[in-house]
């Protein structure tokens, strides 16, 4: 999240489409046509990092995750029965948090790969906006 806050800085710093307007009056097509590319991708890099720094945020946010409670044995009295039993219930317990608990981090997981491709290719777009603007046309 930090790397993308940084990019999006550096990018938004960068940002210039006010020169844009004074050049389209004399290019030839293909110039127009690169130029127009270029102001897409500078957009567009800048809206998908924005997207994914967001998507970082919220990811950030915790959700209530059931867990394994300790104090369940003394207030259920489970040390006070057989063995077996308790053996039983501590198993089952644990079963249900760790599962419960794969299943968050497996959609947390999922969701920040989306948004590390999201950042990907938003600063492959700037590099592109970026040669093509240093590109000397």
């Amino acid at each position: 999240m930090a790397f993308s806050g940084v990019a999006l800085t550096l990018m938004l710093s960068a940002f210039d489409i006010s020169t844009a307007g004074l050049f389209v009056s004399g290019l030839k097509v293909w110039q127009l046509v690169l130029t127009i590319i270029e102001i897409v991708c500078s957009i567009g890099s800048i809206i998908m990092v924005l997207i994914a720094t967001v998507w970082f945020l919220i990811l950030l946010h915790g959700r209530t995750v059931k867990v394994f409670k300790s104090e369940d044995i003394i207030d259920k009295d489970i040390h006070k029965e057989k063995s077996e039993f308790a053996a039983v219930w501590v198993m089952d317990k644990y079963t249900n948090a760790v599962g419960e608990m794969r299943e968050i981090i497996h959609k947390k997981q999922k969701s920040f790969d989306k948004a590390i491709i999201i950042i990907i290719v938003g600063i492959v777009m700037y590099a592109v906006s970026i040669l093509l603007q240093k590109g000397g046309f």
